[in-house]
């Protein structure tokens, strides 16, 4: 980027998941084998600049299966209904709102018959295709009852794919990419529920439905 960026280039990364994920990947290729000046120099970066795609690119390799198993049970809630849906999903939204500019679909439906509870957008400009994602990713957490990120993490560190695993003719019908995620409730075995998001990267997919579930549990311990 000619010239390095300044303040408003920098709030523009963190509004935007995509300017956010292009820059991280070119740091990723790099290995981070060069110190922090190399690789400034290299990418022609200011120091803010450069730490906030360092902390972006941090929280990804933070997600492990471990982690995300982690996540899961934090997020049982005490009990789940439509109206837990509505206000899980009422928070999704709001903060979607807050801090991406990239719309995206929120989509809320019990487990047992795919009764939808809660669906919206955050603002316009989804697609058709975006539902198309929403029901590959709830047919994985439907299937084997957890997130689509935690699939997704558990299949690269077999280094195989969810056709290889699993023996699959046809795939397609699932999507093994963040956003899916299982509605557990403490003391009832299985999934009860489905929540997932399509419109970010798939970190942030992940990511906005914890950050709702947990922010719901603060509010209803």
């Amino acid at each position: 980027m000619p010239g390095g960026v300044d303040l408003q280039m920098t709030e523009a990364l963190r509004k935007d998941p995509l300017l956010l994920q292009g820059h991280t990947r070119r740091i990723f290729r790099m290995g981070m084998l060069l110190s922090e000046h190399e690789m400034r120099t290299r990418l022609d970066m200011k120091p803010i600049f450069y730490e906030s795609l360092v902390q972006a690119l941090s929280a990804t390799m933070s997600l492990t299966v471990e982690s995300v198993t982690t996540q899961e049970e934090a997020c049982r809630l005490p009990s789940f209904d439509s109206n837990v849906a509505w206000e899980i999903g009422h928070i999704i939204r709001a903060n979607v709102q807050k801090k991406f500019t990239r719309p995206v679909v929120i989509y809320i439906a019990h487990a047992n018959s795919s009764q939808l509870l809660f669906f919206a957008t955050s603002g316009p400009g989804t697609l058709p295709d975006n539902m198309h994602w929403v029901k590959r990713k709830e047919a994985v957490v439907l299937r084997w009852g957890c997130s689509t990120m935690r699939m997704r993490l558990s299949l690269q560190t077999k280094t195989k794919t969810l056709q290889e695993v699993y023996e699959m003719s046809d795939p397609s019908i699932y999507a093994v990419h963040g956003g899916g995620f299982p509605v557990k409730v403490e003391g009832v075995e299985g999934v009860v529920g489905v929540i997932v998001v399509s419109g970010l990267a798939q970190e942030d997919d992940h990511s906005v439905i914890v950050d709702g579930i947990q922010e719901y549990l603060a509010k209803n311990p």
